[in-house]
């Protein structure tokens, strides 16, 4: 409360800074979890990356209603109904992973320059945010009429959920070095280009 009111002439809210941060850094890394998990779900199910239909020949449609039954790396034939379920399971985890990188993203956020470790958890509406988001994701996936009906998600193994955990470990141990660099040496090479 004792700092002014930002100068909405040359203070603005956002900034290259911010969008190079959010998008060519974190964003990044959570864009490859994303595309992790949806890859290593489809390997699960016997689809591994370079049995994927190539986008340029199979056309805008990924399956077709009227496609023949498929077989899998493990030699299971599935029917175009399995082939939607899969597809829509690896969606799913897709969505679960941005999910579990977001809660990282709002960590980090927290501060731009103290560790996560000096400041605490003590704010009580972040920690029900996260709690709040874990819980709507939850209904989301594993809520049949939600899920299946609205949404077109299906439930996921827990293993899924771990997928993303090594890229949440990733973003929070990047931008807590990138904060320690930023105390460390005042008015760095880091500082200048990653202060938002």
């Amino acid at each position: 409360m004792m700092r002014n009111p930002r100068n909405q002439k040359t203070d603005n809210l956002v900034t290259r800074k911010l969008i190079g941060f959010a998008y060519f850094q974190i964003g990044v890394i959570q864009a490859l979890a994303g595309f992790f998990s949806y890859f290593v779900v489809m390997a699960f199910y016997g689809f591994p990356p370079n049995s994927l239909p190539d986008m340029t020949t199979v056309g805008k449609h990924f399956l077709p209603s009227n496609s023949l039954p498929v077989m899998n790396v493990n030699g299971q034939i599935l029917s175009h109904d399995d082939q939607q379920d899969i597809l829509t399971r690896a969606q799913t985890t897709y969505f679960i992973t941005i999910i579990v990188v977001q809660w990282a993203d709002l960590l980090i956020c927290k501060t731009r320059k103290l560790s996560l470790v000096q400041q605490g958890l003590k704010n009580m509406m972040l920690n029900f945010g996260l709690f709040f988001e874990t819980a709507v994701a939850l209904i989301l996936v594993y809520t049949p009429w939600v899920g299946r009906n609205i949404f077109r998600t299906r439930p996921v193994r827990f293993e899924f959920w771990c997928i993303p955990l090594p890229f949440f470990v990733v973003i929070f141990v990047y931008d807590e070095v990138r904060k320690l660099m930023i105390r460390t040496t005042k008015g760095g090479w880091v500082e200048r280009m990653t202060y938002w």
